[in-house]
């Protein structure tokens, strides 16, 4: 898939996208499900995992989904009006969000860091739309550590050429800590998997500033 006419695509995001069970994956339908439910206010949603995690949404408020593709963007309208779920889709790129600052309460990014062209702008953007007290929910696969680590980076080029430019050796969560955010919570939802796609990574990242402590207890579901 070049990244000059379609947009880059996890090879997981497909596979969540076309509900399709393989052998050493059946932790990606209730990964995807564990990352959105729980949202809630003014949604972001960025990214090739969109389609997978759209049936797992409760009701946002507002759900603006970024999405490069026209042809997935039409597969995003369907799936919203099959579950009723008011969407917006805007024909644009996690690099480049034609959205205002400090304007929402949650950024959702679903296997989608590992391919965009450029990481450090994408999350630069999501720390900008979101409001001080806002989150960043993401579902990630990331770069291992040690001889695996080494071996994904040997494989990269070639890994990104098969698999629509997703890049296995993305070091997703220095570059998430680098764009401004602190991760608050992260679970390990798959350490092994059954291809250079792991381990993959499930959390929450927010702005340092905690003046809105009232405000995140209200995204988490707590009372305020």
């Amino acid at each position: 898939m070049a990244r000059g006419d379609r947009a880059a695509r996890c090879p997981l995001a497909r596979r969540a996208a076309a509900r399709r069970g393989f052998a050493g994956h059946d932790w990606l339908s209730p990964a995807c499900a564990a990352l959105v439910a729980p949202v809630r206010g003014r949604v972001v949603g960025f990214g090739a995992g969109t389609t997978a995690t759209l049936r797992h949404y409760g009701p946002p408020r507002c759900l603006v989904v970024v999405e490069p593709d026209p042809g997935v963007g039409v597969e995003i309208d369907h799936e919203a009006s099959a579950l009723r779920l008011p969407v917006t889709v805007l024909a644009a790129r996690p690099e480049r969000l034609p959205l205002p600052s400090d304007a929402f309460d949650v950024v959702v990014s679903a296997l989608a860091l590992c391919s965009v062209a450029d990481q450090a702008a994408a999350l630069a953007e999501a720390r900008r739309v979101l409001a001080p007290w806002g989150r960043l929910v993401f579902l990630e696969h990331i770069r291992s550590v040690g001889l695996p680590g080494r071996l994904q980076d040997l494989a990269a080029p070639l890994w990104s050429r098969l698999a629509g430019g997703c890049r296995p050796d993305r070091r997703t969560l220095p570059a998430i800590t680098a764009a401004g955010f602190q991760i608050t919570e992260l679970e390990i939802v798959d350490a092994r998997g059954r291809s250079l796609a792991a381990p993959v990574v499930r959390g929450v990242a927010t702005p340092p500033d905690q003046r809105f402590a009232r405000e995140a207890r209200w995204l988490r579901g707590e009372r305020t």
